[in-house]
Formats: structure tokens, C-alpha cells, sequence
């Protein structure tokens, strides 16, 4: 079967029927039959190369699809290594950033130690001078409350033991005010 032939309806061919027409028809045109068969074969060899031509054009189209495919594959290969470097310097970007943190808080806590035996001791301290002053107190109290015994020292005596109680409180509460406030500060940092 010729190239120029085609079975289905293309347009760009003949059927087989129309180029039955048409050789009839050229029968008619030439006067032997030797000029009417080199007249066929002179068609046949144009229909020919245009179906070369034709068959030519797909294979530049097909290659310059696979060379466009090539392209976008090796663009694809770039973007990936791209994407997979961005993606390694995010994690070493995260990975730096989480050892910084961890160091801080590392440190953070180690001060948080050091500050919680400051503050211990500080407040050990303080406790203890509070029980002496405590003790003091109770003392001076006890002596009051034996001359109390005396009629006429009695309504100075009561006042006296009131004021050391009060003065008592007032002291007690005062260490206790100055403790907590170091404490905050120490806590709330520099």
C-alpha cells in the first residue's frame, strides 16, 4: 500500500476509491500507456517524499520533545539538590540553635543552684538571728512578767511587755519582708 493511500477519512490522504477516480481519469489524459505509468510512478515518489517529509517532521517533533524532557528533568535534578541542601542547612541551622538553648539553659539552671544556696543560707541566717532576737525577747519578757508582780510597777510592766511584743512582730515581719524581696530579685535575674 502506498503512502498516499489511506483507509480511513484523512484529508490529507486519498482513499483507495479516490485514487481509483482519479488514475481513471488520467487514463484518459495519456496517450499510451507507458507515459500514463511514468506519470503514476512520478506521483508515487512525490507522494513518497512528502510522506517522508511528513514522517521527518514527527521525528524532530519526538526529538525535540525528548530534549525538552531532558531539560526538565535535569532543572528537576538541580531544584531537588537545591531543596534537599536548604532543607540540610535549616537543620543544621536548628540543630546549632537548640544546642545554644540547651547551653543557656544549662547555665540558667546552674544559677538557679547557686542562687537557691545563697538564698538558703541567707535565709538560715536571718532565721537564726530571728530566734536570738526571739529568745532575747522572751527573756525580757519573763523578767517583766516577774516585776510584774510588784503593785506598783504593774500597769508599766504590761506596757513594756505589749511594746516588746509588738516590736517583736514588727522585727520578725521586717526580716521576713527583706527575705522575700531578695528572693524575687534573685529569682527575676540581673
Amino acid at each position: 500500500m502506498s503512502p498516499a493511500v489511506a483507509e480511513d477519512g484523512d484529508d490529507r490522504y486519498l482513499t483507495r476509491r479516490e485514487v481509483a477516480l482519479i488514475l481513471e481519469k488520467d487514463q484518459e489524459r495519456f496517450v499510451s500507456r507507458r507515459e500514463w505509468e511514468a506519470a503514476i510512478e512520478a506521483g508515487m515518489a512525490a507522494s513518497e517524499e512528502r510522506w517522508r517529509g511528513h514522517t521527518r517532521q514527527h521525528e524532530n517533533e519526538a526529538t525535540q520533545v525528548a530534549l525538552q524532557l531532558a531539560a526538565a528533568h535535569a532543572l528537576y535534578e538541580h531544584h531537588s539538590k537545591a531543596h534537599d541542601r536548604e532543607h540540610a542547612a535549616a537543620q543544621l541551622a536548628i540543630d546549632k540553635a537548640d544546642l545554644g538553648v540547651s547551653r543557656r539553659f544549662d547555665a540558667a539552671l546552674g544559677l538557679l543552684e547557686t542562687t537557691r544556696g545563697d538564698i538558703d543560707r541567707r535565709f538560715s541566717e536571718v532565721t537564726k538571728q530571728g530566734e536570738l532576737h526571739y529568745e532575747e525577747n522572751r527573756r525580757r519578757i519573763e523578767a517583766l512578767e516577774k516585776g510584774d508582780v510588784k503593785e506598783e510597777g504593774k500597769g508599766a510592766g504590761q506596757a513594756a511587755v505589749w511594746a516588746v511584743i509588738i516590736a517583736s512582730i514588727g522585727a520578725i515581719g521586717g526580716i521576713l519582708s527583706v527575705l522575700i524581696m531578695l528572693s524575687n530579685a534573685i529569682e527575676r535575674g540581673p
